[in-house]
């Protein structure tokens, strides 16, 4: 943080402050000019340093250096230390000041961080009670993170549900409500850090599912964010470290490290606590057993050698209640049976105190493991007293003898217990280091040969700069190296390692001076932090960001941000590029974004922004911009409100596109659309008009060739008969053609009404045969009818109907040679559709023409080789009414095999005799 250059008057009002100023507080330096410095002073802080500054004005003093908690204007402290130098007159009268101040908030809270572990530390060893032990935990990280509440939950014994152990700043009804909580994947950020084992970050309550159940709870009291840490000890959680902020956040890398590092001190903490209660539990249960006589007890008659032992100094030697020790000699340790059971690394230490004690009346204390029969190793405890004679001679010993394998198994608890807090120590950072004097390296770490590839020794006695890979004749490494030559705290100095490995790998490093009692100093101590995921996340960030701007300007498709309280507006790259301005020169706000906007669409773009902020929605519009360079452009843009914790709306996010050439070919395309549908308008009227005009003249021709061939008006000869036969059949045939195309004219201009009607099918298929002249005695083929009786009856066009089986059975007689077959069948398939399939014996159709067939003019026979006459129409037009029936017409064939046309109606077309619809479920 650059240092902050200031100058004051007499009354101690701002008359210059520099840039940093506004960087370090916040504050603008124009709003502070004129103001007394102690406004900006923290309040508790207030009075004191107008105090002093009231002494100044009398006193000599010329300069001071002070440490000062100033305000910020987001309401945070600001810890700072200031140089000041003094300006006095002739008769030293205060006229003024001018100094400098940097910022030292960091190492402040560092330091308090220290200090409160240290002081925690020295609480857990001097046992302080465990819960006093956790309030002051709590109180730490709470002083360490401002408007921070914390809390330590503690597992049952069953490992099922979690206890409040200390939550001094939160709520007594909120902490009731949530003593007891199950542990579980569901149940809030602590419930799940206690089942996984891993930190759980809530950084919105409110949204976040965790905590569905348990929202009410937390939102009345203020609880916007949860951090939730596991209490582990030798791979077993024990409980949480819970951090609740007042606002949606997450936590930071130095809150982060806070909270694990107090994690791991409640930790120790419960351990201690437990071993402790563990070593006062074993020792109550001594002094119980002793008052109620649960010591066992021996007597020695040394001059008969005579070994009596109470039944229960049986018991805990894993002895009979019937052995008798009488037997033994009385000579050695306390007899053979007892010196057998001795465990045989001890055996000489007891038979040394036993002899000392007959010898020279010294202490019997002692304490030694028994291999009981049974196999198990216990501690033993005895103490005994001889009884002397009037010449000082021993003549019998008494003693007890208690079971302390419980006792010692606790003090080893209690040893692992502080060998664990040293591991704990140890692991706490990435590496420790500490330095001489002269900056070599006196103690690191092992964890530095994991991160740095160096072993320890080889670091002993070598200055950090002596020890990386990297280049540290550098402006950077210099500035190191004065700090530290300047004693100053390193709060954040960063360098790269290639390891012996090849790995290139990046560091962060902290580190304070190490002063003695007097203040004299000592060397430093430091933690190394490996920092290469954090560096490598940045760089894939940055990488993210510029494919993300490259995705945009291939997309035409740019994003902004709109901050609603300042009215101030971001836009990416490819904004920029959409509306035509150089982001070096133009900044975009509220009001000049919108001068941009084509003024008959300006209303509705505005009016739609903040009826969407009014309604903390969502919209999306299309409008017209006028780009700097005169070009009209269309742009369309979506957008959506964010919301603070206070429910209201911080943020309008969008996105826009330029869309000027898809509206460019849309309008091609639409112009192109009314071309065709014009086109094929004037083909139809044009197709109508001429088959209206050919009517007309052929309708003459088709009477007068019928005249002549019924001779109705004299005789002929044979020869013009056939001349007027052959007349008829081509003006009938061209007829035909004629109304086909006219038939297909109006079913592509949509003009073909239905007149639905109820039709029994049977008159259709008669009307169809008689014009067909398919009925028996007209034609030399053979005809049959596969009908069921009764005949159904429909709901349909009547003539369109008929048409279609006119059409399909008239060509099944064009296509089929005389003494052929023409068979028409009518059935009912399993889903209840009506099926009409007209068959044919005739000449076929090759398989690789059936997919043209039902398209206009597409016609069975090659085009080449026409020995039938017809349009190509007719299975078109049929295959049309049929569809508008809601039905469907397949054809199957194979050629020289003949063809079956197959006519499928729905159900729902069926109707019963009283014409109403057929049920047909019951078939």
């Amino acid at each position: 943080m650059p240092e902050v250059v200031f100058a004051t008057d007499a009354q101690g009002r701002w008359t210059y402050l520099n840039p940093a100023w506004t960087r370090m507080t916040g504050f603008p330096v124009e709003d502070c000019i004129g103001l007394p410095y102690h406004d900006f002073v923290a309040p508790e802080e207030r009075q004191g340093s107008l105090t002093r500054f009231s002494a100044l004005l009398t006193a000599r003093e010329t300069r001071y250096r002070r440490q000062v908690r100033y305000r910020t204007a987001s309401g945070d402290p600001c810890w700072v230390e200031v140089s000041v130098t003094l300006e006095r007159d002739g008769e030293g009268r205060l006229t003024g000041s001018y100094g400098s101040m940097v910022e030292i908030t960091a190492r402040v809270r560092a330091d308090a961080a220290t200090r409160g572990e240290q002081g925690i530390l020295e609480a857990i060893v001097g046992g302080a009670p465990l819960d006093t032990i956790l309030c002051r935990i709590c109180r730490l990280s709470e002083e360490l993170t401002p408007q921070s509440r914390c809390s330590v939950l503690l597992l049952d014994p069953d490992g099922a549900h979690l206890r409040i152990a200390a939550a001094p700043s939160l709520p007594d009804d909120y902490n009731a409500a949530i003593d007891g909580v199950a542990a579980g994947i569901g149940t809030g950020s602590c419930g799940r850090a206690a089942v996984t084992g891993a930190p759980v970050i809530v950084a919105d309550i409110a949204t976040d599912p965790l905590w569905d159940g348990y929202r009410e709870l937390a939102l009345p009291h203020g609880l916007r964010a949860c951090w939730s840490f596991p209490i582990i000890a030798d791979g077993v959680v024990l409980g949480t470290f819970g951090t609740y902020y007042g606002v949606a956040r997450a936590p930071d890398e130095a809150e982060m490290e806070t909270a694990g590092r107090l994690a791991k001190l409640a930790a120790v903490a419960i351990i201690r606590s437990r071993t402790d209660e563990a070593l006062r539990v074993s020792e109550e249960r001594y002094a119980v057993a002793a008052r109620g006589g649960h010591v066992g007890i021996w007597d020695i008659d040394l001059l008969a050698g005579a070994i009596h032992w109470s039944p229960l100094h049986k018991r805990m030697l894993g002895l009979s209640p019937s052995a008798d020790p009488g037997r033994d000699t009385g000579i050695g340790i306390l007899g053979e049976t007892l010196e057998r059971l001795i465990h045989p690394e001890d055996v000489a230490g007891v038979s040394a105190a036993y002899e000392s004690h007959l010898a020279r009346n010294t202490p019997y204390d002692v304490t030694f493991r028994i291999n009981r029969p049974d196999g198990s190793i216990r501690w033993m405890q005895s103490r005994a007293e001889a009884v002397r004679d009037a010449s000082g001679r021993a003549v019998r010993i008494a003693g007890s003898i208690l079971d302390v394998t419980e006792k010692i198994e606790s003090v080893e608890a209690l040893r692992r217990s502080e060998q664990r807090f040293r591991d704990f120590t140890e692991v706490a950072s990435d590496w420790l280091w500490e330095t001489d004097t002269d900056f070599r390296a006196v103690f690191i770490s092992g964890r530095a040969v994991d991160t740095l590839g160096i072993a320890p020794a080889d670091m002993i006695g070598r200055e950090l700069w002596e020890i990386v890979s990297e280049d540290t004749a550098t402006p950077k490494w210099r500035r190191f190296h004065e700090d530290m030559e300047a004693r100053r705290p390193i709060d954040s100095f960063e360098f790269s390692h290639r390891t012996p490995g090849g790995d290139l790998r990046h560091f962060r490093i902290k580190s304070r001076p190490i002063l003695d009692e007097r203040g004299v100093f000592q060397g430093y101590r430091g933690i190394g932090t490996d920092i290469t995921a954090e560096r490598n996340s940045a760089d894939a960030l940055r990488t993210r960001e510029r494919e993300l701007s490259e995705a945009q300007r291939i997309a035409r498709t740019g994003d902004w941000l709109w901050h609603v309280d300042g009215r101030r507006v971001e836009w990416s790259d490819e904004t920029y590029r959409i509306f035509g301005v150089d982001r070096r020169s133009f900044v975009p706000d509220f009001d000049n974004v919108f001068s941009f906007v084509h003024p008959d669409d300006r209303d509705a773009v505005i009016g739609g922004l903040t009826r969407s902020a009014a309604e903390k929605g969502r919209s999306a519009m299309e409008f017209r911009i006028h780009r700097a360079d005169g070009e009209e452009r269309h742009v369309w843009a979506q957008w959506q409100c964010s919301l603070n914790e206070s429910g209201e709306v911080a943020h309008v996010f969008g996105v826009c596109r330029d869309i000027t050439e898809q509206k460019k070919t849309e309008e091609m395309l639409r112009a192109a659309k009314d071309a065709a549908e014009a086109a094929s308008r004037a083909k139809s009227e044009f197709l109508a008009s001429m088959s209206h005009e050919l009517r007309t003249p052929l309708n003459a021709i088709m009477g007068f060739s019928e005249v002549l061939k019924e001779q109705i008006l004299g005789p002929l000869s044979e020869r013009y008969r056939d001349y007027a036969t052959d007349i008829h059949r081509s003006g009938q045939h061209l007829l035909d053609l004629i109304s086909d195309l006219l038939n297909m004219a109006r079913i592509e201009a949509r003009q073909m009404e239905f007149q639905e009607e109820t039709v029994p099918l049977s008159e259709i298929v008669e009307e169809a045969f008689r014009l067909t002249r398919l009925s028996p005695g007209e034609t030399r083929q053979t005809v049959t009818k596969t009908l069921p009786d009764p005949m159904p009856v429909l709901r349909a066009d009547r003539r369109a109907l008929k048409q279609v089986l006119i059409n399909l059975l008239g060509n099944a007689a064009k296509f089929t040679p005389e003494q052929g077959t023409v068979g028409l069948a009518v059935r009912h398939d399993p889903a209840g559709d009506l099926e009409i399939t007209i068959s044919d014996s005739g000449i076929g159709i090759p398989e690789s023409r059936l997919p043209d067939l039902g398209k206009p003019f597409s016609r069975v026979e090659n085009v080449m080789s026409r020995r039938y006459q017809g349009s190509g129409m007719g299975l078109f037009i049929s295959k049309t009414l049929v569809e508008r029936h809601g039905g469907t017409l397949t054809i199957a064939s194979a050629e020289g095999h003949g063809t079956s046309v197959t006519v499928r109606l729905p159900a729902e077309r069926l109707v019963a005799p009283d014409g109403n619809p057929e049920d047909r479920a019951a078939d």
